[in-house]
């Protein structure tokens, strides 16, 4: 068996297992193919007579995080062929991409899984939840668009990109980590969105960009992926634009940054629904890099990492006074902690006392507990990709 990365041929064993393991539409799988694939970052699995067994897909990505960019990639597409599950294959490349990745230099990775228990085993651990919003348009209250806003249709002015980029800069500025968004990115994601009934319309004012809208026509619904707004005003003429499509499409879907709060724009909050969900799980390949990343200073603790995948990830954490990390050897720690669960931490998923609640973290020191939460506050993390 072996394991590699694609080369020119491979783009058709890609296309098939692909359509082999998922219920993508065609026009789906053609825009991936034909707009995101890459060779070398397709990773499959073979046996001597070349027939797949297991694939995925490691689609690179720059992230911000604590107002720096970090090197990653997004696991998509992890598939194993019908007649070969069950005989741990997928593991098996799963470690392969981890330990690889730490090879070449990450230090994170991440993906959106179909099971979380599934990836948890191999150490991801949730980063981040998004919310979901429902509502009849009959029960949305805004009935007029302010005259004052102009509204363009992205796909119709290919020059727009610029001001998509500064809505979501801004939207994203009080966050602890999100992904970095260039042009490139929202020509992808416009292709994709008109490839499946969607496009994204911006509000402007005085000339001056004052928040978007991303949507898709679904069947007997409107689903907004993004709904990004400067101001209460400009949210409230968003939200009547939206009833617009009410004659043909009776209820609204919105996904959002967790904290979002769009209940609180709808007169009466019961009538909109709101549930939160774990959406992107995160995996640290390398420990020590990541907790220096966090520019700790004026703290120290010891924390003891365990992590069953990547060997060189075990050991205890020496954080001190003067914001430097070492990897120790046989030294006490403060506390002991799973490689999953430290992502929780570092991301700020769960706070501390959260952690000790749910019983995934070992606190050696309590003296230390004060001083943990001031390095892992709970944080504010955005991942909502079209790729």
């Amino acid at each position: 068996m072996e394991i590699r990365y694609g080369n020119d041929k491979d783009k058709i064993k890609a296309e098939y297992i692909w359509k082999e393991c998922f219920t993508d539409s065609e026009n789906e799988v053609r825009f991936y193919f034909d707009e995101l694939y890459r060779k070398e970052n397709f990773l499959l699995m073979e046996d001597g007579e070349k027939e797949i067994r297991a694939s995925l897909h490691e689609n690179p990505y720059e992230m911000i995080m604590n107002n720096e960019k970090l090197s990653s990639f997004y696991i998509i597409a992890v598939a194993v062929s019908p007649q070969y599950r069950g005989k741990g294959y997928m593991g098996e490349l799963i470690r392969y991409s981890l330990r690889n990745a730490r090879e070449k230099g990450l230090d994170f990775v991440f993906l959106s899984p179909i099971n979380t228990e599934i990836y948890r085993r191999y150490g991801f651990g949730y980063m981040s939840s998004l919310e979901k919003y429902s509502i009849s348009m009959e029960n949305i209250p805004f009935e007029r668009i302010d005259r004052t806003y102009e509204i363009k249709k992205a796909s119709e002015e290919k020059n727009l990109y610029e001001d998509l980029i500064e809505i979501y800069k801004e939207k994203m500025k009080n966050s602890f980590a999100y992904l970095e968004r260039d042009e490139n990115y929202y020509r992808r994601a416009l292709k994709e969105m008109e490839n499946e009934d969607g496009d994204i319309y911006i509000f402007y004012l005085e000339n001056k960009a004052a928040g978007y809208i991303s949507l898709y026509k679904r069947e007997g619904s409107i689903e907004v992926r993004e709904l990004f707004g400067f101001n209460k005003k400009v949210i409230e003429s968003m939200f009547a634009f939206i009833k617009t499509h009410k004659e043909y499409y009776p209820e609204l879907i919105i996904k959002a940054p967790v904290n979002s709060n769009m209940n609180f724009y709808i007169h009466d909050q019961t009538s909109m629904e709101k549930i939160e969900f774990p959406f992107i799980m995160g995996r640290i390949v390398n420990v020590e890099n990541m907790l220096k990343r966090l520019h700790i200073e004026d703290r120290e603790l010891k924390i003891s990492v365990t992590d069953k995948v990547i060997e060189e990830n075990n050991g205890v954490y020496e954080i001190s006074v003067y914001g430097a990390v070492s990897k120790k050897d046989r030294i006490e720690s403060d506390i002991e902690i799973d490689i999953a669960d430290l992502n929780h931490l570092i991301f700020g998923y769960f706070s501390i006392d959260e952690m000790i609640e749910l019983e995934r973290v070992k606190i050696n020191n309590r003296e230390k507990i004060e001083e943990i939460k001031k390095i892992f506050p709970k944080q504010k993390v955005y991942i909502q990709e079209y790729q």
